[in-house]
């Protein structure tokens, strides 16, 4: 069992967290911190969008989402893998984390550990996953420890779930309902 509140005051200090999530290991962070997210952006660099922002369901969705497509709940519940909606008009969001269309990827998971974070800390999640050959999340410790070794993070958080190692599907969701799949 993690210590949540452990946790909480490392993000809330600006520290970076080690998560096992259902696609594998991902480094978290406070969604509404430039600092931190902009020393993730420029450790873990991607030519394709790979980062999420967790939130806890659709209604802490609407904090940060000015307009949410009606279609985005729907996609949420029905999909039967990790799936990031990169939606328009966002707000109350770290500028780093928001692209120059003001667009931002938010996933909502099913993992205990991060949505217990989510309940007590109340602010959304930046995740950038970690990526080795082949475009593979990692999903073990060990491989964990030799990509980690660009940045210092500040705890480890397992949980008994098991990653897909695959990352997550991302659409593009307009308010008027147009999708553009960007990734199966």
């Amino acid at each position: 069992m993690i210590d949540i509140l452990l946790v909480i005051e490392k993000l809330k200090s600006g520290n970076i967290v080690a998560v096992m999530t259902d696609i594998g290991i991902e480094l978290i962070c406070d969604a509404t911190n430039d600092k931190t997210i902009e020393l993730l952006q420029k450790n873990f660099p991607s030519k394709e969008p790979i980062h999420s922002i967790f939130v806890l369901n659709i209604n802490h969705l609407t904090k940060y989402v000015f307009e949410i497509p009606e279609l985005a709940e729907q996609l949420f519940e029905l999909s039967t893998k990790p799936i990031s909606l990169r939606l328009p008009n966002v707000q109350n969001i770290a500028n780093a984390a928001i692209s120059e269309t003001k667009r931002a990827p938010f996933r909502i998971t099913s993992v205990h550990s991060i949505n217990g974070i989510l309940r007590k800390y109340r602010n959304p999640l930046f995740a950038i996953p970690l990526i080795y050959k082949d475009k593979k999340v990692a999903t073990q410790k060990d491989l964990f420890a030799s990509i980690s070794e660009k940045i210092n993070f500040t705890d480890w958080v397992e949980n008994d779930i098991k990653p897909t190692g695959v990352l997550p599907s991302l659409m593009d969701l307009d308010v008027n309902g147009e999708i553009l799949i960007i990734r199966e």
